[in-house]
């Protein structure tokens, strides 16, 4: 390629996540080559003298020569600085090592200093336009967190007064406006729940929701849900299935959280089951832990879809009945079952309906608090 002189290229562009760090035998020719400020360019003769710098403050850019350990100072970098881009330079054609680290680019090391300047100017773009990208997501999920959180209070005050009206606190309360406030009460509700969803996954993409993880039998919680599906199922004349054994293994969970995985697992059967049946079941498993089921007859899900109805924001398409959520629960429902160390996975056949399957650690290791953040 034709050379071009550094000085016709822009500077090299250092964001406020951190500063290039070069990792090479002959660092200080390089650091010589490419030109900067002192303070924007960083030397290491070898991975140790790397490790020392970014220890000492992150990186947002690695120029790392092929051969050192760069598995591990890649690791070390993106501990500091999540964004940081690795530039590999080497003697050869591109090394297959490179594809499999995400390297951001591969230099050979008799390119001339131009065509360095711009591999490094591309990967420190790069880490500053991902570090731009990532506060826009916590502006977002800070707004999130908060709108939730100032609309909980109001639609619980709403949630009381109806309750207050029901209860003749305020005095006789005509019959024919029972049933108004009834709708009232239920969409108020619905709208609380909504509310809740939203707040929970803010908090889980913030890093400040915690799963405190003990040994607990889930067996009464399961039972407790079993009988709450015949609650669920009534309104559309489902059959309510519950196959649960008299005594199940212990396991590493969180009770609170467990019991919305579960509750979600089962307001999703019945919400896309128009006949038939919703079948609740748990047995131990053979990991020593324990499998929740929850099958149903329902439309069934789509192969392609099968890992998307765990996305955020996801719903089932086409799908013609009456659209309550917002596609969370699904999402939260994962998140939460991988937090217990377990997992949540989908299985189906169209027009033959869907199974979840909850997987659940056995209670061998150690209680935990685990804090989630955007998974």
């Amino acid at each position: 390629m034709p050379y071009l002189s550094p000085a016709a290229l822009p500077p090299f562009h250092r964001d406020s996540d951190g500063t290039l760090l070069v990792v090479s035998a002959d660092a200080a020719r390089l650091a010589d080559a490419l030109g900067g400020d002192d303070d924007a360019i960083r030397v290491a003769s070898d991975a140790r003298e790397a490790l020392r710098h970014l220890a000492a403050g992150p990186a947002s850019v690695l120029l790392v020569a092929d051969g050192l350990d760069v598995d591990t100072l890649l690791a070390a970098a993106r501990r500091a600085n999540p964004h940081a881009q690795l530039v590999l330079r080497g003697d050869a054609a591109p090394s297959p090592r490179a594809a499999a680290l995400g390297a951001h680019g591969w230099v050979a090391s008799d390119d001339a200093p131009a065509r360095l300047r711009l591999a490094i100017d591309a990967a420190g773009r790069t880490a500053a336009l991902l570090a731009a990208a990532a506060r826009r997501e916590r502006r977002k999920t800070d707004l999130l967190a908060s709108v939730s959180h100032e609309l909980r209070t109001p639609i619980n005050v709403v949630l009381g007064y109806v309750d207050l009206l029901v209860e003749n606190t305020f005095g006789a309360c005509p019959p024919e406006a029972r049933a108004v406030l009834e709708k009232v009460r239920g969409n108020a509700a619905w709208l609380l729940e909504l509310v809740e969803e939203l707040l929970e996954l803010a908090q889980l993409e913030a890093g400040a929701a915690a799963v405190r993880c003990m040994a607990l039998d889930p067996t009464p919680l399961l039972r407790e849900l079993g009988d709450a599906l015949a609650l669920l199922a009534a309104p559309k004349g489902l059959t309510p299935i519950c196959a649960l054994p008299p005594r199940l293994p212990l396991v590493l969970a969180d009770a609170a959280r467990l019991r919305v995985v579960v509750q979600n697992l089962l307001a999703n059967a019945t919400k896309f089951t128009e006949h038939g049946h919703v079948r609740l079941s748990a047995a131990a498993s053979d990991a020593g832990g324990v499998t929740v089921v929850v099958t149903d007859s329902g439309p069934g899900i789509p192969p392609e879809q099968l890992e998307a109805v765990f996305d955020p924001y996801h719903q089932l398409e086409p799908y013609r009945g009456p659209r309550r959520g917002i596609g969370l629960g699904l999402a939260l429902a994962r998140r939460f079952a991988r937090a217990m160390g377990g997992d949540l996975v989908a299985a189906s056949t169209p027009g033959a309906g869907a199974t979840f399957t909850l997987v659940l650690a056995p209670a061998t290791a150690p209680d935990t608090a685990v804090a989630l953040g955007a998974a």
